[in-house]
């Protein structure tokens, strides 16, 4: 399962001229598919692309992800046991 499990890394547009922080996301998804996937989930202007490295293997044990799900990752998710 951990081929069909991809990090993409989320960018928000500018806001007051303040450039926003990346996000990172996982998508439960073949690879050609996980960019789309996450980007359906976006608000408009919002962009997304594969982050450069893959998630590990606990990581996905421990999110336990069906197939066809996309998320964002936030710490808790990250650190969950």
């Amino acid at each position: 399962m951990t081929d069909q499990v991809h990090l993409v890394v989320v960018t928000q547009p500018e806001q007051d001229g303040r450039i926003m922080g990346d996000q990172l996301w996982i998508a439960a998804t073949p690879l050609d598919e996980a960019v789309a996937a996450v980007q359906r989930e976006l608000q408009p202007g919002w962009t997304a692309r594969l982050a450069d490295h893959a998630p590990s293997k606990e990581l996905v044990e421990r999110l336990r992800l069906a197939p066809g799900t996309v998320s964002e990752l936030t710490e808790a998710s990250r650190a969950a046991k």
